[in-house]
């Protein structure tokens, strides 16, 4: 995406009676030669900055978006540092994020802020799903504010052929987010007892440990059956709210619904069309409209985040979806969530 693309985005979500929050993300934002100019852009038209990276490139960039003043990071992590570098096939990329987390926590102290603040999301994989307890460990030592665990979002081909039979042209989907992996092989018994472990941890945590957050959180070993190996399965209720909440604008300045996990449903684009017009328009409406005519979803989406997530004021409970105490003092550099 061009700067002056991004300006044009800008100066079109003003219009919005509510100011949305802009979220850098898809590939990898702080490779982008101009990702500077695009933070300072964002904050100094008055919009919340957030930024989903692999922290590759966090200890080059980590003064600067401190100084830019970016409100979030969220730091994409595949495990340990071994599990980590095995995924990301780059012996030393876990070091790598770690240098940056540290580099941004030292660039807030010493001109006294907070942000950005620093959560962590780690997806349970096929590769990672027996090390859940040690990653949080992991993470938990580098204070960030969050650890954002999600069970797998994914479409297999049973999934995509029961959908297809029912929706196609710019409905259809094919198995995605997989790769290699076969959530039917993924073995439930072993992933519960990391739950169950990982429960027994929280519990003794002090109450400076970051908060720590699954979805969907599995109530029994037979939920976690049904979710990896009955993926036709509903689960988390029927009715999706992302598209009344977000909508993405890739890089030619195309629209489609939510994020780039949803359908590939153009809804217009910011070239032709002023976003807020976009998001009212004729088109969007039929998208809306036949998820709600299908009960909240299709087929497809069944485990997608935007079904089997919950609102972050749902989750705070102890266990899983623990806040730290209420306290006068705060880990450093972290706010409390109101300040957002």
């Amino acid at each position: 995406m061009s700067l002056a693309m991004l300006e044009e985005l800008l100066i079109q979500s003003e219009r919005f009676k509510v100011r949305p929050k802009i979220g850098l993300a898809a590939t990898e934002p702080l490779i982008h030669p101009e990702i500077l100019a695009f933070c300072e852009a964002i904050v100094q038209k008055g919009f919340c900055c957030q930024i989903t990276t692999n922290g590759s490139s966090l200890p080059r960039l980590a003064s600067s978006l401190v100084d830019i003043g970016v409100d979030e990071l969220i730091i994409s992590c595949d495990g340990p540092r071994a599990i980590h570098d095995q995924v990301r096939a780059k012996k030393g990329s876990f070091d790598r994020l770690c240098k940056g987390v540290e580099m941004l926590g030292r660039a807030k102290e010493s001109r006294g802020k907070l942000r950005p603040i620093v959560n962590f999301s780690f997806t349970v994989t096929d590769t990672n799903y027996n090390h859940l307890v040690e990653t949080v460990k992991t993470l938990g030592a580098m204070r960030p504010e969050r650890i954002l665990i999600s069970q797998l979002n994914f479409i297999t081909r049973e999934m995509a052929t029961l959908h297809n039979s029912r929706h196609q042209d710019d409905l259809a989907v094919t198995r995605s987010n997989l790769g290699s992996m076969e959530p039917g092989s993924f073995n439930t018994g072993t992933i519960w007892e990391q739950l169950n472990a990982l429960r027994a941890y929280l519990a003794t945590v002090d109450t400076y440990f970051p908060s720590v957050h699954l979805t969907p959180e599995p109530s029994s070993q037979a939920d976690l059956e049904r979710y990896y190996h009955q993926p036709k399965d509903l689960m988390g209720g029927r009715g999706c709210t992302d598209l009344w909440r977000a909508m993405m604008v890739k890089t030619d300045g195309s629209i489609i619904p939510s994020h780039g996990r949803c359908y590939n449903f153009r809804v217009g684009s910011l070239t032709e069309t002023d976003l807020p017009t976009i998001w009212s328009s004729e088109r969007f409406l039929q998208f809306r409209r036949l998820l709600k005519a299908n009960g909240g979803s299709l087929p497809a989406c069944a485990r997608c985040c935007g079904l089997t997530s919950r609102s972050a004021s749902e989750r705070r409970t102890r266990g899983f979806g623990r806040l730290p105490e209420t306290s006068d003092r705060k880990p450093a550099g972290s706010l409390q969530h109101e300040q957002l």
